[in-house]
């Protein structure tokens, strides 16, 4: 019999608060759709918590720190997660985290088929795994000559096909890859994050925030009749994550919510914070002009995909959008303040570009290249542009682009650990940057150019690193706290 239709809210504890800034899908529902596992955003960092629907609280699964992209095994039993550049799996019924594989590159979505065999996304495509261990090979890759990545891939019942979110230039639809014959499916569908369900449909979100029901046939692989909306509201984070989960048979978990609008802050040597007199907005990563007079940030739209650059004048309380192309991430200054270097791009396609701080001019490309560039920082003769890139190699790396020559980028760090965040001492002679390569994410320190060693300086776990003025503090982030 089908199940009732029932509707009720989640009212998560303070202690174990639903994360609003890990990257990827944060909400699981187990395939008998008894169980809701999410990420937190606890006092530790990113964790893991479980939500039986027969118990009243969240329980955390040990062993899960920073842990991102949750998904079940289809019997239920195991959680399957990634954490750093790895992919773990849990038992639910009891024992510690086992190691999958190392990920190659940034992973967003993943699923685990009945032929005990996991497919997730990475830098270059997609890529399939044994669940019970192995050396992650290449499924499908990347097509840059048609501009397309394939993100959030989902089994079939019978494992014999994968549903797929195609995302060409920005616009996501609906895809099919048949594994025997390798034959990529188009749909017309717009829509990201698919999920199947057995009574006949495929789930889709909009950037809106709507979840479409598709009547879907996975025999002829045919969509059978129009889109039918069932719940909005739904929070969409970049490159299409719908924060929801769903049973075999259709009952969903999701997160709902308007756009998260943000206060930009200025926080003294004691901890006290003071509200800059800025509209609240969806404000992400600002960052200080050298003359310490304005701010440059990233502001998103309401559909979390679309962003753009602004710049906020602090004497004057005053807001001004610098870019208009609704792709502008991670802004950062020249040391001059005359320039802003920024990535222009949808998700996982971003290139570099700057323009004038003061917006009398329009933006130019630095570097368009096919892997993934997010600005770091510019040495402090404004000659060099640090970035870090995020398919360069088997994972992010480090590297450096000349800003008044030719441009061509040179690798400074890249290992087999994930290396992001470069950011430059006042002299030039030193980088923060953070790493994995301890098991977690940690800050470390490092001779600019080089060569030399390198220190670790959190001890619990750390992101993000700037250096005070002065060049003998370095301030960053672990978890919810600033260090």
């Amino acid at each position: 019999p089908a199940r009732p239709v029932a509707r009720f809210t989640l009212v998560l504890p303070p202690n174990a608060p639903m994360s609003d800034f890990a990257a990827g899908p944060t909400v699981a529902l187990s395939p008998d759709g008894s169980r809701i596992i999410y990420v937190s955003s606890a006092s530790t960092g990113n964790q893991l918590f479980s939500r039986r629907l027969d118990q009243l609280e969240p329980v955390s699964l040990v062993g899960t720190q920073n842990a991102r992209n949750p998904f079940f095994s289809p019997d239920g039993r195991w959680v399957a997660y990634f954490s750093g550049s790895r992919l773990y799996k849990l038992p639910l019924g009891g024992g510690p985290a086992a190691l999958v594989a190392d990920v190659p590159g940034l992973a967003f979505g993943a699923t685990w088929g009945a032929t005990d065999t996991i497919v997730f996304r990475s830098d270059r495509g997609l890529m399939e795994v044994p669940a019970a261990g192995g050396e992650p090979r290449l499924l499908l890759q990347t097509d840059t000559s048609r501009g397309e990545s394939y993100l959030f891939p989902q089994y079939l019942p019978d494992a014999k096909v994968l549903l797929l979110q195609i995302r060409t230039k920005g616009v996501d639809r609906l895809g099919a890859l048949t594994l025997a014959t390798g034959k990529l499916t188009r749909f017309e569908q717009p829509g990201s994050n698919p999920r199947f369900v057995s009574s006949g449909y495929v789930v889709v979100a909009t950037r809106s925030g709507t979840l479409l029901a598709v009547p879907f046939d996975p025999s002829r692989l045919e969509i059978t009749g129009s889109a039918v909306p069932v719940a909005d509201g739904v929070v969409v984070g970049p490159g299409g994550a719908a924060r929801m989960g769903m049973s075999r048979d259709g009952a969903f978990a999701y997160v709902t919510g308007p756009l998260v609008l943000r206060d930009l802050l200025m926080v003294d040597r004691a901890g006290s914070a003071h509200v800059l007199p800025a509209e609240p907005q969806a404000y992400i990563a600002p960052r200080l002009s050298p003359d310490g007079r304005r701010i440059a940030v990233e502001v998103d739209e309401p559909d979390l995909v679309n962003s753009d650059v602004w710049v906020y004048d602090m004497a004057q309380h005053t807001r001004t959008r610098l870019t208009f192309d609704q792709s502008g991430h991670r802004p950062i200054w020249t040391p001059d303040g005359r320039r802003i270097v920024y990535s222009r791009g949808q998700f996982s396609q971003g290139d570099l570009y700057w323009i004038p701080a003061d917006g009398t001019g329009p933006a130019e490309p630095l570097l368009v290249a096919p892997e993934d560039q997010w600005a770091g920082d510019v040495t402090p003769d404004g000659r060099t542009l640090l970035f870090r890139s995020g398919g360069a190699g088997p994972v992010r790396s480090i590297h450096t682009l000349s800003l008044q020559g030719p441009r061509t980028p040179r690798v400074f760090l890249a290992n087999q650990f994930d290396n992001h965040s470069p950011s430059l001492s006042p002299d030039g002679h030193w980088v923060a940057y953070v790493s994995n390569e301890s098991g977690r994410l940690e800050v470390y320190v490092r001779p600019f150019p080089g060569p030399g060693g390198r220190w670790q300086v959190s001890l619990d776990g750390g992101t993000e690193p700037l250096w005070a003025a002065n060049g003998r503090e370095l301030f960053y982030r672990n978890g919810a706290k600033m260090m």
